[in-house]
């Protein structure tokens, strides 16, 4: 597995949780414990996807961090490729910010 492919999935899930929340809030399924705090955890995920989107944009040492972690899948690789490959593909997480958002704002009007 390459990094790219690592990144892809990892990113990609973050999408398919996103979708998956959307699809049971947009069908009015009920949530184990209760709907009344999916409007809030919708909202606290899609600030956790944003804030994850805008630290791989930018220069922070957590950005360097996470580009570490690929260096355990990929060995051939720098650490500033490794940080270009989480940027690259960190338009994902502002996909699945979105997606949570706007579950939240249907989790509004559903529950």
């Amino acid at each position: 597995m390459t990094a790219k492919t690592f990144v892809l999935i990892t990113f990609g899930g973050f999408i398919a949780m996103a979708l998956f929340i959307l699809g049971v809030v947009l069908v009015g399924g009920d949530w184990r414990g209760g709907n009344d705090d999916v409007v809030w955890f919708e909202f606290a995920w899609a600030a956790l996807t944003l804030g994850a989107y805008i630290m791989y944009r930018q220069k922070w040492s957590p950005k360097i961090t996470g580009a570490r972690y690929l260096l355990a899948v990929e060995r051939d690789l720098t650490v500033e490729e490794a940080a270009e490959i989480c940027q690259k593909y960190s338009f994902l997480l502002l996909i699945s910010a979105g997606l949570s958002l706007i579950a939240g704002v249907a989790a509004i009007f559903v529950y």
